[in-house]
């Protein structure tokens, strides 16, 4: 799961995404500020677990009792209810630098789902024309978002982290866990690698929808696919040969 940064990192997501589909501003807020206050404290994780999360300052019970679940799982809930409700291409442009939130919600809007979709909107004019852009925008984003598509075949441990809490959460039932990279806890990661207890049909149904080129592997126990651009493999066993593929 990661340590404090880990959980800071999800608090900040999920308020980032709470805006892009346009909730309330009190809920985001209430993130934000949970995310400050622990960013703020020396306290290790393993305290702050063991006390629940009580008395730190703009963590209220509900986000508490979420992160004690969190540290206990590797799964925020809250987050990952949020993401699935957001095209995983639309995702990746918080990798965009100079994108935020109410941005990126525009880009939605107007048919902006992926990294690439927004270099070719800032190509032929149509991200000069919308509101709040502009030419100058569209040639600044278009540069950003190049340098996004060409850096996305690893992300740092923190961001897989979290991202491997998403396919968790996702696979739950199937008895998942992290392999690879992201079980070694490498500084970068470019493959997301789980094992479950399951078949490919059902590794399939859970993840449909949420991976971008969701296929099982010809002849081989895996499933692939990508996560917000970086690679995804899901091996895949029943119970009584689960050991081979962990």
């Amino acid at each position: 799961m990661g340590g404090r940064k880990a959980l800071v990192s999800a608090l900040k997501r999920t308020a980032d995404l709470l805006e892009v589909l346009g909730e309330e501003g009190f809920r985001a807020n209430a993130y934000r500020g949970a995310a400050r206050s622990l960013e703020a404290l020396t306290t290790d994780l393993p305290e702050l677990a063991d006390r629940e999360f009580r008395g730190i300052g703009k963590v209220g019970p509900g986000i508490a009792a979420e992160l004690t679940r969190y540290v206990q799982t590797g799964v925020f809930g809250p987050l990952a209810e949020i993401e699935a409700q957001i095209p995983p291409g639309v995702l990746t442009l918080f990798r965009v630098r100079g994108l935020g939130p109410k941005k990126i919600r525009a880009l939605w809007d107007a048919g902006v789902t992926s990294l690439q979709t927004l270099w070719e909107a800032a190509h032929d004019g149509r991200l000069a024309g919308l509101k709040g852009f502009g030419a100058k925008s569209a040639a600044t984003l278009s540069d950003a978002a190049e340098f996004a598509l060409a850096s996305q075949e690893r992300r740092f441990l923190n961001t897989a982290a979290l991202m491997g809490a998403q396919l968790l959460g996702w696979l739950d039932g199937l008895e998942p866990r992290l392999a690879g990279e992201l079980r070694r806890g490498l500084d970068t990661v470019g493959t997301l690698r789980l094992t479950v207890t399951g078949t490919a049909q059902q590794v399939t149904a859970a993840l449909n929808g949420r991976l971008d080129g969701l296929e099982p592997v010809s002849g081989k126990p895996l499933v692939t696919g990508h996560l917000e651009g970086l690679a995804v493999e899901v091996g895949y066993a029943e119970a009584q040969a689960r050991g081979a593929i962990d």
